[in-house]
């Protein structure tokens, strides 16, 4: 395995060897270097969006022609959105984030895919850290989930993704293209509206999982099986996992609804304050969500212990039913010399007489009650 320092040492000429699969490798890199960390990245795809009031003209380009599109000046009527994907050309996506304005930690951050959700506010503009998500239903139901960077700058936004997932921020090109708002609004409004996907995709995902979980008894046989029992092990995860990505950013927009720092604007007030709504509204679905698996787990467990009860009835009724005859098997299986009925001609066949009109007896007595 190779150190982190060979590695480092490689980084010097080739970025894109920057990549680990291991996130412990990262420890002993100095503090500002871009290293991806996990498995191999998309291919870079960027896209240059410029927005006015006369519609939307959208450019795929390189890293290096979208780096030298930021040094010229920018029409005061246009806003520009850069929409990266993808982080397998490293030292390109490096030189366009710096040309940008970023600090070497903070393009560290945008790589690494290993942020907590906040707001930095930077000389001339914000930067944004949140977590895009997506449920996975391949049987057993999980989450998928993505950092997104958001770089508002004064008429220009940068996102940065490590991969298309999602629908999001395609129903935000596709307003841009319908929609007049969008296009004339100016930056900070289309960082809101990007901000507004990532958190719109929460409330779908939610849907997504409270509708599995109310689909999920109807899935359950009559007799539950330990597959059954091990499907509902994953979801104690999901409340605690999306509260890891939600709670830090209601946090980012309760203080981009109170200082509003550039790009945005007294403009963005009211739509961060109906974001911030949003995101309290998402804290009580994710706790409807915890009190919904509980509710499974406890029905589940319930219905074990009812299946468990009807076979220990059921066993309970035959033992009910064999005891006064083994009774009678143990009376006239005693060795001695004077029994009644012993030597008499017909006593055999009486035996079994009194033991099934005994057997018949309790069995009409137990089925009347409903015991079985």
């Amino acid at each position: 395995m190779r150190s982190p320092y060979a590695l480092l040492t490689s980084l010097t000429s080739r970025m894109e060897q920057a990549i680990l699969t291991d996130p412990k490798l990262k420890a002993g890199f100095p503090p500002g270097t871009a290293v991806i960390v996990g498995g191999t990245p998309e291919p870079t795809v960027v896209t240059v969006y410029r927005l006015s009031p006369d519609g939307v003209e959208a450019v795929e380009m390189s890293t290096g022609d979208a780096t030298q599109q930021l040094a010229q000046p920018g029409d005061p009527a246009e806003t520009v959105w850069i929409d990266v994907v993808g982080f397998e050309d490293l030292e390109g996506l490096v030189a366009l984030a710096t040309a940008a304005g970023l600090h070497p930690l903070q393009i560290e951050d945008i790589f690494s895919q290993q942020q907590r959700a906040r707001v930095e506010e930077l000389d001339n503009g914000l930067l944004c850290f949140a977590w895009q998500i997506e449920p996975i239903d391949d049987g057993e139901i999980h989450l998928h989930a993505a950092q997104v960077t958001l770089l508002g700058l004064q008429g220009l936004v940068v996102s940065f993704r490590p991969q298309r997932r999602g629908t999001s921020f395609d129903h935000i090109r596709q307003r841009m293209n319908t929609g007049h708002r969008l296009r004339t609004s100016g930056a900070g409004y289309l960082f809101y509206a990007l901000l507004d996907a990532i958190v719109d995709d929460y409330f779908v995902c939610i849907s997504e999982l409270e509708q599995w979980l109310d689909a999920l008894p109807e899935r359950w046989d009559r007799q539950l099986s330990a597959d059954d029992v091990v499907s509902l092990l994953p979801l104690r995860a999901l409340g605690p996992r999306l509260r890891q990505y939600l709670l830090p950013l209601v946090d980012a927009v309760y203080r981009l609804r109170t200082e509003h720092p550039a790009p945005l604007t007294d403009h963005e007030k009211p739509y961060l304050g109906d974001l911030y709504e949003h995101c309290t509204r998402l804290s009580d679905a994710i706790e409807r969500l915890d009190n919904n698996v509980n509710a499974l787990m406890d029905l589940q467990f319930n219905l074990i212990n009812l299946q468990t009860n009807q076979v220990m009835r059921v066993l309970t009724v035959i033992t009910a039913i064999f005891v006064p005859i083994t009774f009678l098997a143990g009376v006239y299986g005693m060795n001695f010399d004077h029994l009644p009925e012993l030597h008499w001609r017909y006593g055999y066949f009486m035996f079994w007489g009194v033991a099934v009109l005994i057997a018949v007896s309790l069995t009409l007595v137990f089925r009347r009650r409903g015991w079985f």
